[in-house]
C-alpha cells in the first residue's frame, strides 16, 4: 500500500538515508549555470568538490538535455559575476557629467553666478571616482575566474552525459506534453506561455519546442533509472522554483516535491526518487556524504545560492507580462513600415481581446512583441545613429560613451532588451541635445539682443 501513495506518503528518515547512500544525482542546467553567478570563491569550491567526489564513485548523471541547455545558455552567463560591479561603476561615473551639465546650465541661465567657484565639486567628484575604479578592480580581481569555472564544468560533466534522443522520440514527447500539460500533470506545464519558451531549438538533427524541455529531462531520466545496468534510485539537483517541479503551498512556498513526480518514478521505475534545491543539498551531503564539509561552507553556499534567487525574482516581477509596457510598445510599433504596423496591431488587438489569461495566447502575444522588435531594431538603430552624430557637434565624449554602450547592448540575445536599451539610449541623446539646443537659442536671443542693442547705439550717435 505504501508504494501506492508514495507521493503523497514521501519517505521515513531510514528510507531517506538509504536514497543518500544509494541513488544516482542528477544534475540540472540551472545549477550548472549558477556556477557563474557565485560571488565567492570558496562557496564555487564547495559546491564543486561534492560533485566531483560523486562523479568519482560513479554516482553523478547529466542528461544529455541538460547538457544541451547549458551549452547553449553559458556563455550568456559567463559576465554575471561582473555585471553588478560594472553597473555601478558606470552609474557613478556619470555623477560627475551630470555636475558639469549642471554648472553649464548655470553658467548660460544665471550668467551672473561665477561657476568657477564650483569647479573644486567636479574635481573632488574625479577624485573619487579614481577611488571607485580601482574599488571596483579589487573587487572584480576577488570574483571567481569565469574562465576556469568554464573549464571546471567540462571536465566535470565529461563522460556522464547522456545519449541524446532521436527526433522521432522528440515528437513522441511532445505529443503526449500536450496531453500531459492540458491536465497539468509535471513536470514542464508551467513553461507554457513563458517569454521565449513556445520557440523551437534546433542543433543537429534535432529540433524541440522549448516549453518541452523540462519533460526531455524527467523522460530522459525515467529511462537511465530504468536501464538494466543502471537500475538505480535518482536524486535530482534543481533551482527550479516552479509548481510543475514542486508542489507549493497557498503562499507559493515550496512543500516538497511533486507528489505526481515522485509516484510517476516509483510505478515506472520501482525505486525511489527525490528532489533537492541547491542549499539543502549541500546540507545534506554534509551529513551523508562527506563529514569534511564544515557548517561555514554549508552556510556560504546557501548565502550565495539565496542572493541569486533574490536578484532573479527581482527581474522576474519587475518585467511586465508583454516584456515592454504599453508606451513602449506603441513607440515599438511607430519604428515599423505601415504595413507592418498594421498587421502586427491587428494581431496583437485579436490576442487582447480574446484574453492573456490563456498560457498559449500569453506565448503567442510574447512571440509577437519579439518579433516586432526584431524588425523595428535596424530603424531604431538608425535613429539612435542619426542623434549620436548630432550630439558629436556638441560634445564627443557624450557620443563616444553612447556608441561604447550600444555596442555592449548589441551583445544581448534578447531584442526586448535590445529595444528597451536603445530607446534609454536615445532619451538621454535627446536631453542632451535640448540642453544643448536652449544654450543655443540663449546665445542667439543674447546676440540679438546686443545687436539691437549696437543698432539703437548707432542711430542714437547718428
Amino acid at each position: 500500500m505504501k508504494e501506492q501513495f508514495r507521493g503523497l506518503i514521501g519517505y521515513d528518515e531510514e528510507e531517506i538515508k538509504d536514497l543518500w547512500e544509494n541513488a544516482t544525482f542528477v544534475v540540472d542546467t540551472n545549477i550548472l549555470i549558477n556556477f557563474y553567478k557565485y560571488t565567492s570563491k570558496s562557496s564555487t569550491q564547495s559546491l564543486l568538490s561534492i560533485l566531483k567526489k560523486l562523479k568519482d564513485k560513479d554516482r553523478l548523471w547529466i542528461p544529455h538535455q541538460v547538457a544541451l541547455e547549458y551549452f547553449f545558455n553559458y556563455e550568456g552567463n559567463m559576465s554575471k559575476q561582473h555585471e553588478g560591479l560594472k553597473f555601478l561603476n558606470t552609474e557613478l561615473l556619470k555623477l560627475k557629467e551630470s555636475a558639469e551639465k549642471v554648472l553649464k546650465r548655470v553658467n548660460s541661465d544665471h550668467p551672473y553666478i561665477d561657476t568657477n567657484n564650483f569647479e573644486f565639486y567636479v574635481k573632488e567628484i574625479e577624485k573619487s571616482n579614481e577611488t571607485l575604479e580601482n574599488a571596483v578592480e579589487r573587487e572584480i580581481s576577488l570574483l571567481p575566474d569565469t574562465k576556469k569555472i568554464s573549464s571546471d564544468l567540462l571536465d566535470l560533466i565529461s563522460g556522464i552525459i547522456g545519449e541524446p534522443y532521436e527526433q522521432q522520440r522528440i515528437n513522441e514527447i511532445e505529443k503526449e506534453g500536450k496531453l500531459r500539460y492540458s491536465k497539468l500533470i509535471p513536470p514542464g506545464f508551467d513553461d507554457l506561455g513563458k517569454k521565449g519558451k513556445d520557440e523551437y531549438r534546433t542543433y543537429g538533427q534535432m529540433t524541440y519546442q522549448q516549453h518541452y524541455g523540462d519533460l526531455i529531462v524527467w523522460k530522459q531520466m525515467l529511462d537511465i533509472a530504468s536501464s538494466a545496468e543502471s537500475s538505480k534510485p535518482l536524486i535530482f539537483l534543481t533551482e527550479d522554483r516552479k509548481k510543475d517541479w514542486w508542489e507549493l503551498d497557498r503562499n507559493d512556498n515550496i512543500k516538497r516535491p511533486h507528489p505526481q513526480l515522485i509516484q510517476e518514478f516509483t510505478d515506472k521505475v520501482g525505486k525511489s526518487f527525490y528532489i533537492y534545491k541547491t542549499d539543502r543539498f549541500v546540507e545534506l551531503a554534509r551529513k551523508y556524504l562527506d563529514g569534511t564539509i564544515t557548517v561555514e561552507q554549508v552556510q556560504n553556499v546557501s548565502v550565495q545560492v539565496e542572493n541569486i534567487r533574490k536578484v532573479e525574482d527581482q527581474i522576474e516581477r519587475s518585467e511586465p507580462i508583454v516584456g515592454l509596457d504599453y508606451r513602449e510598445l506603441k513607440r515599438l510599433l511607430g519604428y515599423l513600415p505601415v504595413y507592418l504596423r498594421k498587421e502586427f496591431e491587428y494581431e496583437l488587438d485579436m490576442l487582447i481581446k480574446e484574453g492573456l489569461t490563456s498560457k498559449i495566447n500569453l506565448g503567442l502575444h510574447n512571440n509577437l512583441v519579439s518579433k516586432a522588435a526584431q524588425y523595428a531594431l535596424p530603424h531604431i538603430e538608425r535613429d539612435l545613429t542619426e542623434r549620436t552624430d548630432k550630439i558629436a557637434h556638441y560634445n564627443a565624449d557624450v557620443a563616444n560613451h553612447v556608441t561604447k554602450e550600444y555596442k555592449r547592448a548589441m551583445y544581448d540575445l534578447n531584442p526586448i532588451i535590445k529595444v528597451r536599451t536603445l530607446f534609454n539610449m536615445i532619451d538621454h541623446l535627446n536631453d542632451e541635445l535640448n540642453f544643448y539646443k536652449d544654450m543655443e537659442e540663449q546665445m542667439n536671443r543674447e546676440w540679438a539682443e546686443e545687436q539691437n542693442a549696437q543698432e539703437r547705439d548707432h542711430d542714437w550717435y547718428k
